[in-house]
């Protein structure tokens, strides 16, 4: 399972570790850690998969479980409150995201101390937290802290201060600080690519930043180059069924739409907004900016009727 995992084949683990699972409830006592290790598994499975719904309803029982036979204080009850706070972000669910990382730390911070890697992991979420409620400064301030420390603690191309550094370059974009932004998502697609991880999430997700952030800077060709390499990546290793092909395809659409390519984008982002739905829910901030780009194009091109049906679907939550 766990390889499969790491090839991004979600579909062909997930039943895996759930047999594993039935069978160690069925023969370890309830207090071993190895059950709690593979609900932790199955959380994140389904998470990379983009059934966000039932992740977090899977993360809430496992959490509930922790709780009762491995106590507050446990690691993995820790990890099980991270992924909830992490669940709640990607569904747009701000307030509700802060509030868990920020208690999480307090109590990551009294029984392991500041730096400790796991207080350090939910501070970078706190930080990305921060960039999704457009706190770019403290989101600055916070993910440098995390860049720095793990650094020192785990070197620089460990994966942790990889993403740190990921979500500091986006703090720092958001500030139009895009040289300095730039530097760092480059160097980060380097690290990926030296230490043969060059394919996986992470990796995508720097990738599809850099595209942004050359949107942004008005450089329309090389972010369209961009972003059709990385789809190009997720189709080999995720599928065009992963939530990753259709944020990705939806940003691209954006670019297609600047460059007044209505048409391909239209059909890009038609094709990006219901798998985004079906994935992440209606009030996924994917799926809501989905719509508004949706919107933008069906106005460049005049179909009044196609924009009204649209907003009384977004309306429904649909």
């Amino acid at each position: 399972e766990a390889l499969l995992a790491e090839l991004s084949r979600y579909e062909e683990a997930l039943p895996l570790v759930r047999e594993a699972r039935a069978r160690a409830r069925a023969v370890l006592p309830r207090q071993d850690v190895l059950i709690y290790q593979l609900g932790q598994d199955e959380v994140s499975v389904l998470r990379f998969m983009g059934r966000g719904q039932e992740s977090k309803a899977a993360a809430q029982t496992l959490l509930a479980e922790e709780d009762a036979a491995l106590g507050k204080n446990h690691p993995l009850t820790f990890a099980a409150r991270h992924e909830m706070a992490w669940i709640a972000q990607e569904e747009g669910q701000y307030p509700e995201a802060e509030q868990a990382a920020s208690a999480l730390i307090a109590d990551l911070e009294a029984v392991y101390g500041r730096a400790h890697y796991a207080t350090q992991h939910s501070l970078n979420l706190l930080g990305l937290v921060r960039i999704r409620q457009g706190r770019y400064a403290e989101a600055e301030q916070i993910c440098q802290e995390v860049v720095d420390t793990n650094s020192a603690r785990l070197g620089v191309n460990h994966p942790e201060t990889l993403a740190a550094r990921g979500n500091l370059a986006t703090a720092l974009y958001k500030q139009d600080k895009l040289a300095a932004a730039e530097a760092m998502y480059r160097a980060n697609i380097r690290s990926h690519e030296e230490t043969g991880h060059g394919e996986q999430s992470d990796a995508v997700v720097a990738r599809n930043n850099l595209a942004r952030l050359l949107a942004t800077a008005g450089r329309l060709p090389e972010a369209e180059q961009v972003y059709l390499e990385t789809l190009a990546i997720i189709r080999k290793v995720m599928g065009e069924a992963h939530p990753h092909y259709s944020v990705v395809s939806s940003n691209l659409g954006e670019t297609l739409f600047l460059q007044k390519r209505y048409a391909e984008a239209r059909a890009r982002i038609e094709a990006a907004r219901p798998r985004l739905l079906a994935a992440m829910g209606p009030e996924s901030p994917f799926v809501k900016t989905a719509t508004e780009r949706l919107l933008k194009i069906y106005a460049a091109l005049g179909l009044k009727a196609e924009a009204a049906q649209l907003e009384q679907a977004a309306q429904a939550g649909q």
